[in-house]
């Protein structure tokens, strides 16, 4: 019975969460509250959601102004699954450069040192990437005596001991490269200099660095080293900035068919021209490029929503000092660690400090949010255990329209509901549309007036109704049913209500938009004869004109005045 026990807790964590959540209500006015659950299995233990109305104004903290490795910049700094921060190589620039290994557990407030003297020669402006299985690829970069290299090392044990996977790659000897690890398990490194100038070429490796495939032998973008560059979750890859032989850019490129072609996104961000920013891609898909150089040291910080097409200046100026040649990477809690670089010249003057950023909106299991502006909101959840995490981000997962402050007029208040809004295909929903006299005085000559979505043909009432008065305080009712006969999810039209005020003014207010989601059924339908169709359709346009003559002569009577 104990060895079963130890059995199954070792293998508790034994993958990492498959994220997943719900909210528990779609859609309603501002300000809504909305309650979130976490469906994650393989029992994460921590989680990071996004809910997005997030602004990324929140101050930094800084977790050391020495960390236990010497001041340097041009580092490499990648996050292992279990949260691990390395840091390999870098240095002085033009004296002396490292080939030692930093690891901290601990969000970068503390660092041991996992190799004094890595197999790999000492180097700066190389690139590294994690793997999918946990394992470190180290590629290029250049020696203490400003040779070009193009050799990959592999590490399994957070960079304790590394292995020679190519002694010359299939790309030429470069520094300032950049590279990604996309999710298929390969790698794609992009730009660089070298003996023969800097390079515009693509690469991908799809066995941890041993063999390469060029690409791309010119890419669209100019040639250029020391960019930024980010792999969103889909695989979609984003080049942006850099220095070139005509100087430094800020033009931003995209590819969707992992580096074999380019497109230009936009030629000039916001930013200003630049090279060695940093640059991370958050579980909420925006990009975040900190700091560089353009003539000035720069500790701005800047977002972009689509793909680098617009960019937010978030701020201008942050708690860290200006700096380039440093490192930032994002935890699987989703704060994000920015480490040591290049801060002054005259002569080149270098950081070891580490500060933490934490944009998210929440950190709780089942949180609860309130949106107060509308909008049509894309909801993140990163969820985390010691074997690794995942994300799951759900579009329009909660659509919030403007309060009745926002969309109705001050004497009449238009409410429509749906019941229920969740149904099956091919069955029924009631509709009500109550409309209140919330003034002083009566109101006049009232027409209500609703409209329906093909997908929702009417199975029982009306849509439209006229009354001569509503007294303060009064209410009318119309109601009808509609029959889902197409899955999906569906926005219902608003409600029209025109009428007049005691001095013959008149106005038209609206009721909120309203959700209603219709799931297929489990079990296929049998095919319907065409005929049977038309009958059935024409029968009940029929029937919606009797209905519509006696709801006439009757419905007035309806609510209180």
């Amino acid at each position: 019975m104990t060895i079963c026990f130890l059995f199954l807790i070792s293998g508790v964590f034994a993958a990492p969460p498959v994220t997943d959540f719900t909210p528990d209500t779609i859609s309603g006015p501002a300000p809504l509250l909305v309650s979130f659950t976490d469906l994650s299995s393989n029992i994460p233990t921590g989680w990071s959601w996004f809910f997005g109305d997030e602004t990324y104004v929140k101050p930094w903290t800084e977790m050391t102004a020495s960390a236990g490795w010497s001041t340097r910049g041009l580092a490499s700094c990648v996050v292992t699954p279990d949260s691990s921060v390395l840091l390999t190589g870098g240095g002085w620039e033009f004296s002396k450069i490292m080939n030692d290994v930093w690891v901290s557990k601990d969000n970068g407030a503390t660092w041991i040192r996992a190799a004094e003297h890595a197999q790999w020669q000492a180097r700066s402006h190389h690139t590294s990437v994690v793997m999918p299985d946990g394992s470190v690829i180290l590629m290029g970069g250049r020696d203490n005596n400003r040779m070009f290299l193009n050799d990959v090392w592999r590490s399994t044990d957070d960079g304790s001991v590394w292995q020679l996977m190519a002694e010359h790659a299939g790309w030429s000897p470069r520094y300032g490269q950049t590279s990604v690890a996309l999710s298929d398990g390969s790698i794609v490194l992009m730009g660089g200099t070298g003996a023969s100038g800097s390079t515009n070429d693509t690469w991908r490796s799809t066995d941890s660095g041993a063999s390469w495939t060029l690409m791309n032998a010119s890419s669209g973008w100019s040639p250029r080293y020391v960019q930024g560059s980010v792999a969103m979750r889909d695989g979609r890859i984003i080049l942006m900035g850099g220095d070139t032989a005509s100087g430094m850019k800020n033009d931003v490129w995209k590819s969707v068919d992992q580096g074999q072609t380019w497109q230009l996104v936009t030629a000039n961000a916001r930013w200003s021209p630049r090279f060695s920013p940093g640059t991370v891609v958050m579980p909420d898909d925006s990009i975040v490029l900190t700091g560089g150089y353009d003539f000035t040291f720069k500790n701005d910080l800047w977002r972009s929503t689509d793909d680098g097409s617009t960019w937010t200046e978030i701020s201008a100026a942050n708690d860290w000092e200006g700096r380039y040649g440093h490192c930032s990477v994002v935890l699987p809690d989703s704060s994000i660690v920015l480490t040591g670089g290049v801060f002054a010249d005259n002569p080149l003057s270098y950081k070891n400090d580490v500060w933490r950023f934490i944009p998210g909106g929440s950190s709780e299991q089942n949180p609860v949010h309130v949106y107060t502006e509308p909008g049509n909101y894309t909801v993140s959840l990163r969820a985390r255990n010691v074997e690794g995490f995942s994300s799951k981000q759900k579009a329009g997962s909660v659509f919030v329209y403007p309060g009745p402050a926002e969309n109705q007029s001050s004497g009449i208040l238009v409410i429509k509901s749906v019941s229920p809004i969740f149904l099956k295909q091919d069955t029924n929903t009631r509709v009500i549309i109550t409309v209140v006299n919330r003034g002083t005085e009566p109101v006049h000559d009232i027409e209500i007036l609703d409209s329906t979505q093909p997908e929702f043909p009417i199975i029982e009432g009306v849509t439209q109704f006229t009354t001569g008065s509503i007294e303060p305080n009064g209410t009318r009712i119309l109601s009808y049913t509609l029959r889902g006969i197409k899955s999906g999810s569906f926005r219902l039209n608003r409600t029209a209500v025109m009428y007049a005020d005691n001095e013959g003014n008149y106005h038209v207010t609206y009721s909120d938009y309203v959700r209603v989601e219709v799931l297929p059924s489990l079990i296929p339908r049998p095919p319907q004869n065409w005929a049977d169709v038309v009958i059935r359709d024409v029968f009940a346009w029929f029937n919606g004109l009797g209905k519509l003559q006696s709801k006439s002569e009757t419905t007035g009577s309806q609510g209180s005045s």
